[in-house]
């Protein structure tokens, strides 16, 4: 429950044994956005690659980590949860805190929040970025600031991971066309890394690709157990 603030619940006692217990089948829990850097290395952009990290900022913030052709997770399973990175444009709160301030400032509600400052009258992610494109100023701002953000995110992975490549995915992050002029900037003003920065290739279709991966990975593994002598 500490990493998945935008699951009301998840973390009430005994819920993955009533899950397990509900499918009647021997089940894995997994978060979404490592079986999504699992998709795009299995039919995506990171295909072949050994070194890669999917980065998705939508909802929330997260990043999957490829290391040597394998999910990398760490000692308790919080390898890549970037959105408690800290930002300097985030309010130290409990609710930052919590939700991590990174995530707070760039995810979606963020984007929000940043564009109620500005004035901007609008709803959704979509619609800002729908105005920026069609060239409202104070929309093309509110995107620009995003990415910035998200610049300084890839930095700050790039001097820890020095991966092969960057994906970006989410409802916010595959929409790099819009952000790359500004991630671009952020990065020259950080200093010299400049990793190859690629969209998510699969999409919305990522979590269900690696996690089908991973369940035929598991049947291969229990086919061949039993095949042996």
């Amino acid at each position: 429950m500490d990493y998945a603030p935008n699951l009301p619940g998840w973390g009430r006692a005994g819920l993955v044994e009533h899950l397990r217990a509900a499918l009647a089948v021997d089940t894995a829990i997994e978060n979404d956005i490592n079986l999504a850097a699992v998709g795009e290395l299995t039919r995506g952009a990171g295909t072949g690659l050994r070194d890669f990290v999917l980065i998705s900022i939508g909802t929330g913030v997260g990043m999957g980590i490829v290391i040597n052709g394998e999910l990398y997770v760490g000692a308790g399973g919080a390898a890549g949860e970037v959105s408690f990175l800290p930002a300097v444009d985030a309010d130290t709160t409990p609710d930052a805190a919590a939700r991590g301030m990174t995530e707070t400032v760039a995810a979606a509600a963020g984007i929000a929040h940043t564009a109620g400052l500005a004035g901007l009258q609008t709803g959704s992610v979509e619609e800002i970025f729908a105005a920026a494109a069609a060239g409202a100023p104070t929309a093309r701002a509110v995107v620009a600031a995003e990415g910035r953000r998200i610049g300084a995110l890839i930095t700050a992975v790039t001097a820890i991971l020095d991966p092969e490549l960057i994906v970006l995915g989410g409802g916010i992050g595959h929409n790099l066309e819009p952000l790359e002029a500004a991630i671009a900037d952020r990065m020259v003003e950080l200093g010299p890394l400049r990793p190859r920065i690629v969209a998510s290739a699969l999409g919305a279709d990522g979590v269900l690709v690696g996690a089908v991966s991973r369940a035929l990975d598991t049947a291969r593994t229990r086919l061949f157990e039993r095949r042996a002598p």
